[in-house]
């Protein structure tokens, strides 16, 4: 939950009128969740799925983490893209003025992904009779 808290304490920056530093903080949260992504989602969904010949599994133990990597991916991202932006770091053709409805989307899509992230949990560590092992 770090990423999320981060991401949230952001916002707060923004709010006050610090927008220097919500920037930063922002582009640590997007770097850090891309980090996690990576590392915590993306190889154990794999490994889940390579394992495909364990005893079989209710259909939500692939559709809910399925569901929640599309809309996790999108977030990501369109984050990404709003922090590259941000930073001047994205090509001329790319870029935008209105921060506010593009860091909207992009934040809402995270904190989707992050609600279904829970659910993921929930599905593969409590409703699941065999969860996995990591």
């Amino acid at each position: 939950m770090s990423a999320v808290e981060v991401m949230q304490g952001g916002c707060c920056w923004r709010e006050a009128g610090k927008y220097q530093v919500h920037r930063w903080v922002q582009t640590t949260a997007a770097s850090l969740n891309l980090v996690l992504v990576l590392w915590m989602m993306v190889l154990p969904f794999r490994d889940t799925i390579r394992d495909f010949g364990e005893p079989p599994r209710i259909a939500g133990f692939y559709y809910v983490p399925l569901i929640h990597g599309m809309i996790g991916l999108s977030g990501l991202l369109f984050g990404l893209f709003v922090v590259l932006r941000a930073n001047g770091l994205m090509i001329k053709p790319l870029r935008f003025n209105n921060y506010k409805t593009f860091m909207r989307i992009s934040y809402g899509l995270y904190m989707l992904a992050t609600l279904v992230g829970i659910g993921v949990y929930v599905m593969w560590f409590i409703i699941e009779p065999n969860p996995p092992l990591y």
